[in-house]
Parts: C-alpha cells; sequence; structure tokens
C-alpha cells in the first residue's frame, strides 16, 4: 500500500507568504537589535531579551531555530520528491539522477544541523580541512560548497528545465548560498578591522533565508508538477500525488533515521559540556535533534489540521510540538523563569503539561493494540521528565518523547487504513 499525500494549493501559497513575511521582519528586527540593542537594554530588559530571539546573529534563539527549521523544510520536501521521482525514460542519467534528490535532503538536513551547532563557523578550521595548512583548510572547505553548488545547478537543470518558475527558484537559491561564503570574506577583513557593517550582516542573513526559501519553493513545485503525471480525483485547488514506497518501507526508513540521530545525539551530548548550555555565542549541537523531531510532528499534525481531519485534535498537537521544538532548538529550557515557581512559569508548565496529558489519553483510548499504545506512553512520561529535569537531561528525554509520538501516531495512521481496506475487502457483494 503506498502512501498518498494530499496538498491543498492555497494553503501552500499562504504558508508561503507567510515564510516571505517572517523572513522580512527577522532582517528587520536583526537591523534594529544591532542598532538599538544596547539602549533597549538599559531602558527596558524584557523587550531587550525579546529582541534578541529575533537577532539573526546570536545563537541559541528563535531566529536561529527559524532558519534551521526552514532549512529543513527543503531536506522534508526532497525526500517527497524522492519517493514522488518514477522514472519514464530509458535514458540512464534521467533514470538514476532521481537519486540526487537524496543528496538534496542530506545536504539540507546537513545545513540545518550546522545552523543550530554553530558548525559552519568552525568547520574550516576541523582537522580533516586545517591540515591543509592555517586559513587555507577555508579554501578547501569553499571548494567543496563550489563542487555542491555546481551538482545541484546540473541537478536542478535536469529536473526543473521544463518548468521556467522551478528552475528560476533554484538557479536563484544557489546562487544566493555561492555568495555567501564570497560575503563571509569581505565579512571577516572588517571584522580584523574592528568593525562589522551592519548592511554585510544583512546581505548573509538575507540570502541564507531567501536561499533556503526559493529552494523550497522549487522543490515544492517539483513535486507537486509530479502529481500531472498521476490521476487525479480532486478539485482543481487540491493535488495528490502517490508516493513511489511500500508503507511498510517507510516505518522502517523511519526507524532507521530515529536510531541514528539518537547515536549522534548521544555523542553530541557527552562532548557538550554543561556550562556551555547558556553560551549565546555557540550554538548547541545536541539541540537540533528533539526540534527536529517536534517539527515534524508539527508537521504531520498541520497536514492532518489541513485534511480537516480531527482538527481541534491535531490542531493541539500542532501547538504543542511547534513550542516544543522552538523550546529545544532556541534552548529555552534552560531560562531559570520557567523553573522559577512563579505563578507565570507554572501556569505555563501546566498549560503544556495539560495538553500533552489531554493528547496521550485520546491517543491512547484510540489505539486498539496494547504494542501501539506503548510508544503514546513513552511520549507523555518522557515529555514531563524533559520539562521537570530542567537542564539536566531536557534534550535527551525530548528527543525520545517526539521519537515516540511521531511513531505512535505513524502507526496509527497506516493500520487504520490498512484496517479500512480489510474491512472493505471482506464485505459482501450482492448482485
Amino acid at each position: 500500500m503506498a502512501p498518498i499525500v494530499r496538498l491543498n494549493l492555497k494553503w501552500i501559497g499562504f504558508i508561503l507568504g507567510v515564510l516571505i513575511f517572517i523572513n522580512i521582519s527577522l532582517l528587520f528586527t536583526t537591523w534594529f537589535s544591532q542598532l538599538y540593542s544596547a539602549e533597549l537594554y538599559q531602558s527596558n530588559q524584557f523587550l531587550f531579551l525579546l529582541l534578541q530571539q529575533t537577532d539573526l546573529s546570536l545563537e541559541n534563539v528563535l531566529a536561529a531555530w527559524y532558519s534551521s527549521m526552514l532549512l529543513l523544510s527543503v531536506s522534508l520536501v526532497s525526500i517527497l520528491c524522492f519517493f514522488s521521482h518514477r522514472p519514464a525514460s530509458a535514458l540512464w542519467l534521467k533514470n538514476k539522477s532521481g537519486f540526487g534528490w537524496l543528496f538534496f535532503s542530506l545536504s539540507f538536513g546537513a545545513l540545518s544541523f550546522s545552523e543550530l551547532g554553530s558548525l559552519h563557523e568552525t568547520i574550516g578550521d576541523i582537522v580533516l580541512f586545517s591540515s591543509s595548512g592555517g586559513k587555507y583548510g577555508w579554501y578547501v572547505f569553499y571548494f567543496l560548497i563550489g563542487c555542491i553548488g555546481l551538482f545541484m545547478l546540473l541537478f536542478t537543470w535536469i529536473h526543473l528545465r521544463q518548468s521556467t518558475s522551478g528552475l528560476f527558484f533554484a538557479t536563484l537559491s544557489v546562487l544566493f548560498f555561492i555568495s555567501v561564503p564570497v560575503q563571509e570574506v569581505f565579512e571577516f577583513e572588517f571584522w580584523k578591522a574592528g568593525e562589522r557593517p551592519v548592511s554585510y550582516l544583512l546581505l548573509e542573513e538575507g540570502s541564507e533565508l531567501f536561499g533556503s526559501l526559493s529552494m523550497l519553493v522549487a522543490t515544492m513545485i517539483y513535486f507537486i508538477q509530479s502529481a500531472e503525471k498521476q490521476p487525479q480525483t480532486l478539485p482543481a485547488s487540491r493535488v495528490e500525488v502517490r508516493l513511489s514506497v511500500n508503507t511498510g518501507r517507510v516505518f522502517t526508513y523511519i526507524g532507521l533515521v530515529l536510531l541514528a540521530m539518537g547515536f549522534l545525539m548521544l555523542s553530541f551530548s557527552f562532548t557538550t559540556r554543561s556550562h556551555s548550555l547558556s553560551d549565546d555565542q555557540s550554538g548547541i549541537a545536541k539541540n537540533w535533534f528533539p526540534s527536529v523531531v517536534a517539527f515534524v510532528s508539527f508537521v504531520y499534525g498541520a497536514y492532518q489540521v489541513s485534511r480537516k481531519k480531527n482538527t481541534v485534535l491535531y490542531g493541539l498537537m500542532s501547538f504543542l510540538c511547534l513550542f516544543l521544538s522552538v523550546y529545544y532548538g532556541s534552548n529555552w529550557y534552560v531560562f531559570p523563569f520557567l523553573h522559577s515557581g512563579s505563578i507565570k512559569s507554572l501556569l505555563l508548565l501546566s498549560i503544556i503539561g495539560g495538553i500533552s496529558v489531554y493528547l496521550s489519553y485520546v491517543f491512547y483510548r484510540n489505539q486498539t493494540n496494547s504494542l501501539q499504545r506503548i510508544p503514546i506512553l513513552f511520549f507523555l512520561f518522557s515529555l514531563l521528565i524533559s520539562l521537570l529535569t530542567w537542564q539536566t537531561y531536557a534534550a535527551e528525554f525530548g528527543f525520545l518523547s517526539f521519537s515516540s509520538l511521531l511513531v505512535s501516531q505513524l502507526s496509527y495512521n497506516h493500520f487504520t487504513k490498512k484496517s479500512a481496506i480489510n474491512t472493505k475487502k471482506l464485505k459482501p457483494k450482492f448482485t
């Protein structure tokens, strides 16, 4: 049984409009923060902290989380493009090049990880590149970036050349990303001179944001156009794409990915120093893992809402997953306010805990198989431990919690459809 993705084109257009607005807003708040944050710190510390969360030049803040999840969105859509790729030609290049979508997915997934973990700031200095000698390690890294950019241009031309708009956005994205290392060279020269022009900062951050958004548009165009090769039963404002993969294999792939992420997270957990949890100058790599799984769970919940399926239930799930994705990705779990015991902090934790208990109760009740109920219990108890342990193991238990939630929801959706199909097959036919 192959999964089918049904999309509302009006919803997609609305979401892209919101993303454009957020990009422009973050550039504006970054500019404002660079110029007036010192004055605001003296007059109103609450607004100062709020403004810091929207400053693209800082780490472990809301703006860094948004930039990372925008890159991750490209990675997720690239996976859908790979599974929707149905080679119709006998040409080897056209048939085999579809696997390039996996390279796209891995590349943007790595960029998303780098954005939260600050690896892009120091990767040129690691042993692999620095062995070239001094600053030349960065040149080796930039050369690899150029090769990847060339591959992306060639790949997008092969797959999107029949779509003028898709090819335009893909080319624009590659040009944005390739320009970033060049901009950093000029910015570094100004930094050595003791200054960092705000215009260069905004140009670099804007290139990254709109480069990600342009590639997201390009991949979405390809995915939507793949629906034209398949029979459609929906109105013109909606499309459905049947993925060329068995649902059982999807579970296997997701399980392997979560397992690999779990091992990677443990390795970063052991190497992350405890005092770096409150450091806003360097990203925290292990925060990426629970943030990503919570974000993917948010996307799943929002997708169910767009299909008008249990709107209230999946709406609450989307809200919870989105908030906690920001909570982990922005390193909010180290804020003393959330664990100060004040009325506001207790109210916030009560709301999060109440929604979690309600969702767990409904999902647990809907599951008929006792084995399928186990991930629901893991989700609830792991999340409560994550919220209560504060800095100690918050990210680790958060990852375990949302991994369990994602597995439970995908399994519930799969077995519900499978049961409905079997019931339909067993239904007697009257002549």
